[in-house]
């Protein structure tokens, strides 16, 4: 074997091992951009029912960033702020506004006070044939993580993203069970659904 097939198997050898090394110790090496959310411009809101009615809101990101690659949602993590719980349905001057809003912050529901932060952590997606994503996820509320998939889509800008999704979840899965109807009986219309939809909007920017 000449010296010059030599150097150039140890070149090759040199420059592959350099590449592995890169991919398992900076993951990050792995995707073209991430994404940074922009919290004030972004925004999530919530829905829920009830035999007599409903409530709406919206609660505040409080971080969060996308991995993208070619267009596709490889990874993200969120943190939403659970004690920025807002009604809107009722007047905002209402004692029946505050008095819903503390309700929701105790233990019968999101006992904020114990656990301040849900998180939504992505963990990838498959493009559809329209151009929107399905994702895959974990959900964590109450300190409980449970897997969803929901649909998203994605655009892309040069260094600006915006993004949008909808997601359904089964309170209970959560243990915020009050007056739910698997686990009481003669609720009437007194009951309340055990699905919660958040729609969910992001602005975000290259980092």
């Amino acid at each position: 074997m000449s010296v010059h097939h030599k150097k150039g198997c140890f070149l090759r050898k040199f420059l592959l091992g350099t590449l592995l090394s890169a991919l398992f110790l900076n993951p990050s090496f792995l995707y073209s951009s991430e994404f940074k959310v922009i919290t004030s411009s972004s925004d999530l809101k919530w829905k829920a029912t009830k035999v007599m009615g409903g409530h709406n809101g919206t609660l505040k990101i409080s971080s969060g960033s996308l991995k993208v690659d070619k267009g596709n949602i490889l990874g993200g993590f969120f943190k939403v702020n659970m004690d920025s719980i807002v009604c809107l349905d009722l007047d905002s001057e209402s004692p029946w506004n505050q008095k819903l809003v503390n309700h929701l912050k105790s233990d019968d529901f999101f006992s904020v006070a114990k656990y301040p932060y849900s998180t939504l952590k992505i963990n990838g997606s498959k493009k559809e044939k329209d151009g929107n994503h399905t994702i895959s996820g974990d959900l964590t509320i109450k300190g409980i993580k449970k897997p969803l998939n929901f649909k998203a889509s994605l655009q892309i800008d040069g260094e600006n993203l915006r993004a949008s999704g909808n997601i359904v979840f089964d309170r209970t899965d959560y243990n915020v069970r009050f007056r739910s109807g698997k686990f009481f009986e003669g609720l009437g219309n007194r009951l309340i659904h055990d699905k919660v939809s958040l729609t969910i909007k992001l602005v975000g920017k290259k980092q």
